[in-house]
């Protein structure tokens, strides 16, 4: 989390997509920790029903209704949404089924 918070600047944004096992991702739910306790917003890619989208098969995976959605500020709140994520397609392993999030720094409001 040091290197992207090292290059994430006012007006640039990461992406970070990793499989989704609930079982083993500790790594994973560290990362998002850590990105919010340095002040980053942390947003993961889901469909109009709440879904996250992305897989590793390749087939339409529902991406034309999709839009990176906050998964606020409180770090546990944060890592809980991320370890019980859902996904459309259920009978996909887990190493099948991944999560993409969007990493940016709030911009400053301008009064």
């Amino acid at each position: 989390m040091r290197a992207v918070a090292g290059h994430l600047g006012p007006r640039t944004e990461a992406y970070v997509a990793n499989h989704h096992n609930p079982n083993k991702c500790q790594a994973t739910l560290g990362f998002i920790g850590a990105a919010l306790l340095q002040g980053i917003e942390v947003q993961r890619l889901e469909d109009a029903e709440g879904f996250a989208l992305g897989c590793l098969h390749g087939l339409n995976a529902g991406f034309t209704d999709a839009r990176f959605v906050s998964l606020g500020a409180d770090a546990e709140a944060a890592r809980q949404a991320v370890r019980n994520a859902l996904f459309r397609e259920k009978e996909l392993s887990p190493m099948k089924q991944i999560q993409i999030f969007r990493l940016t720094r709030p911009r400053a409001s301008s009064l």
